[in-house]
């Protein structure tokens, strides 16, 4: 008997009937159709107390509850897997931008190398002379190498290293821009106690008189001329004892065959840009 029939004859609706039959109180199978096909009848497997078709309406409300559960179940699944799909685009396209990015950003690097700005020069000079050397020198106050790498400089812008000396013309013709940088080395270096433009206001002072211009600088102490050795090469010296460009070996000489006097002549003019 086809549960459709079970339920007319037994005076119950469809769904009662099949909830009856998923409870296991009635009999049957079901055909490959879908057609559930009961074995009793229904005066003898109609329910016979009240407490077996609660019983049964319990199972089945039971699983009604647990298909709602996952139908919910399986409507958050579908929602979760939109917003997966959503985030993975979202993914993809900032993958896209950060590429376009990082493209823009070569090609503009590119682009600002074939300008071929020069850098900026700290410590100009007109012959391209690096003072990187002489700055680390005086910034770590090796006052006497900074000074002896002073002199090697100006020989070297002079192109005088084999002579080893400068003439009054080398004086003369010295970059105007380099003397200002070797000078503005020392001054800043030194909190403005050396430097070839506190050696000119000191000279200046003493109207050009180079003996009286030494026993200011500590080059002369009591009528005495020092030598080389004998300079003080720290912050307590006097003010402009160095760096010593107008000689080498004793105050009083000179280098080759220019007196002291006349180079101390010399880089003043210069230095005034006479």
């Amino acid at each position: 008997m086809k549960l459709s029939d079970y339920a007319r004859q037994a005076g119950v609706s469809y769904k009662t009937a099949w909830r009856w039959w998923k409870a296991g109180v009635l009999t049957g199978y079901q055909l490959p159709s879908g057609t559930i096909v009961i074995d009793s009848q229904p005066e003898q497997t109609r329910p016979l107390n009240r407490e077996v078709c609660q019983a049964s309406d319990s199972t089945a409300a039971r699983l009604a509850g647990f298909e709602t559960k996952l139908e919910a179940l399986q409507a958050s699944l579908h929602q979760a897997a939109i917003e997966r799909s959503h985030l993975l685009a979202e993914l993809e396209a900032a993958k896209r931008d950060r590429a376009e990015l990082l493209t823009l950003v070569q090609q503009l690097l590119r682009d600002l190398q074939s300008l071929n700005f020069p850098a900026p020069a700290r410590w100009p000079s007109e012959v391209g002379m690096d003072y990187t050397h002489l700055e680390m020198l005086l910034a770590d106050g090796k006052w006497r190498e900074a000074d002896e790498y002073t002199w090697l400089l100006l020989l070297a812008i002079t192109q005088q290293e084999t002579a080893g000396c400068l003439g009054l013309e080398d004086v003369a013709g010295f970059p105007q821009t380099d003397l200002q940088t070797i000078d503005r080395l020392w001054v800043d270096f030194s909190g403005g106690l050396f430097g070839l433009s506190i050696q000119l206001e000191i000279f200046a002072s003493v109207e050009y008189a180079y003996p009286e211009f030494c026993d200011r600088v500590g080059w002369r102490v009591r009528q005495k001329w020092l030598y080389y050795d004998e300079l003080n090469f720290s912050l307590n010296a006097p003010a402009g004892h160095l760096p010593v460009c107008v000689w080498r070996k004793r105050s009083c000489y000179g280098v080759g065959f220019v007196s002291a006097a006349d180079s101390a002549i010399a880089f003043a003019n210069r230095l005034l840009n006479n």
